[in-house]
This record gives structure tokens, C-alpha cells and sequence, in this order.
């Protein structure tokens, strides 16, 4: 008993310097001290294991390294965790699993199996995830060997768009701007541009700000300020949480 005592405190003071080092920036010790904490079978460890491999954080980008980390972690879901922290790095995990399905990992032996990535993703919906709510949109949207629901997918894309999520808003920008699948309304595209803008990650800023620009400089005047006035309304009433970031 006092030997299961000593281990959790030393994986639980692992962590904790892991972390800190992390978020100070100081990757390579972070890495050391996850990755004692991971071998001890601790899931938070490998989540951010998983996150440095998939960002390329102190080491290089491996995106079959991240799988690996996330799946692990995946695979210890729990719907009643009452650890809120590992629930939500838990419900990640299910995201990046999911996309990995999703798109197909060659690297890590993974063909694409859309149907298991959108129950994965429903799993993670469950929790709000708004990453999740995106992927189970774009199943919907573009089918990939399932049944196309269009309807569906706009509707699961509002629903992350709700929460702020800029990719979600991209894309509504791009399908209303379109008009292929919803009715055009390019003042309501300008909204959706306007509010991924301010949502999006440092690293998709320039690809947005683009079609952000372009899209401005063909609408007119009046489309421009329509735009702006629905984007301020929107925000107004689901303002986005920046500090939460969107990785």
C-alpha cells in the first residue's frame, strides 16, 4: 500500500513539473517529465504528449506519434469521469482520433473509416466539443461513402459556429458566399468571414484574412455593411472566449 502511494506521488509530481515546464515554453523538459508520467499509465500525460507530436512542440511534428498518444487516451473514455480536466482532454482525444479516421493516418496504419470517425466524433458531441460538432457537419456535408445529409450539416456547423469555432464559421462563410447548398446570401457570408476572423488560430489567420479580403473587395457597399452590422449582432449574442484557444 505504501508503495502505490510513493508511485502516485511521484507520477502526480511528474505531471505537475510537466505542466509547468509546457506552459512556461520549456518543451524539452516537458517532454521528459510527460513522457515518466505517461509510462506510469497516466492519461493527461499523453494528452499533452500527444499535443506536442501533433504541433510540433520541442520536437518534430509526428502525426502518427500524436495518434498514438491520443488513442491511448481515447480508449480510457469514461461518460460519468468526475475529473472535469480529464474529461475534456479525454472528449479531445476522441476528436483527434476521429479525424485521423476521418482523413486516413498512412503513417500510422490508419484507413480512412469515415462511419467510425463520425461515432467518435458523436461521442465527443456529447460533451459540446466544438471540433467534433465541425467534423460531424462536414461527414454530413460531404458523405465520404455515407449517405449526404446537407440539411444536417449545416445544422451540426451552426452548432459549432455557435461556440466560436472558426473553421466552422469558415466554412458557412464559404457556403453561403457559394450559395451550392444553402441559399447565397453573401451579406451573411460577409458575417461568417468577418467572425472567423476573429476566432481563428494565429496559424490560419492569413489563409482567412485572404478570403476574407477578397470576398470584401467583391461585395458591395451596402453587402459590406449588412455584413459587419449581423457580424457585431452575432458576436453580441455568442461572444467568443479567445482565452480558450482552438487547437
Amino acid at each position: 500500500e505504501a508503495q502505490k502511494s510513493d508511485d502516485l506521488s511521484l507520477w502526480q509530481h511528474d505531471y505537475k513539473l510537466g505542466k509547468a515546464a509546457y506552459h512556461d515554453a520549456g518543451f524539452a523538459t516537458a517532454l521528459e517529465y510527460f513522457e515518466r508520467a505517461a509510462e506510469a499509465g497516466r492519461p493527461m500525460a499523453n494528452w499533452y504528449l500527444g499535443t506536442m507530436y501533433r504541433l510540433g512542440e520541442g520536437v518534430g511534428a509526428d502525426p502518427a506519434k500524436a495518434f498514438g498518444y491520443y488513442r491511448q487516451v481515447a480508449i480510457s473514455y469514461d461518460a460519468e469521469q468526475p475529473n472535469t480536466r480529464l474529461m475534456q482532454m479525454t472528449v479531445d482525444s476522441l476528436v483527434r482520433v476521429g479525424d485521423a479516421y476521418r482523413h486516413g493516418l498512412a503513417a500510422a496504419g490508419i484507413e480512412r473509416d469515415v462511419q467510425r470517425a463520425l461515432n467518435l466524433y458523436t461521442m465527443a458531441a456529447g460533451h459540446g466539443h466544438p471540433a467534433a460538432l465541425y467534423g460531424i457537419g462536414l461527414v454530413y456535408l460531404e458523405g465520404d461513402g455515407l449517405k449526404q445529409r446537407p440539411d444536417q450539416g449545416v445544422k451540426w456547423l451552426m452548432r459549432a459556429a455557435r461556440k466560436r469555432y472558426a473553421p466552422a464559421e469558415t466554412m458557412l462563410g464559404d457556403l453561403y458566399w457559394d450559395g451550392k447548398i444553402v441559399e447565397q446570401d453573401r451579406t451573411r457570408a460577409i458575417m461568417w468571414y468577418r467572425l472567423a476572423r476573429q476566432t481563428a488560430r494565429p496559424d490560419d489567420q492569413a489563409a482567412i484574412m485572404s478570403r476574407f479580403d477578397a470576398v470584401m473587395s467583391a461585395a458591395s457597399a451596402e453587402e459590406r455593411t449588412t455584413g459587419e452590422a449581423l457580424a457585431t449582432q452575432w458576436s453580441q449574442q455568442y461572444p467568443a472566449n479567445l482565452a480558450d484557444g482552438q487547437n
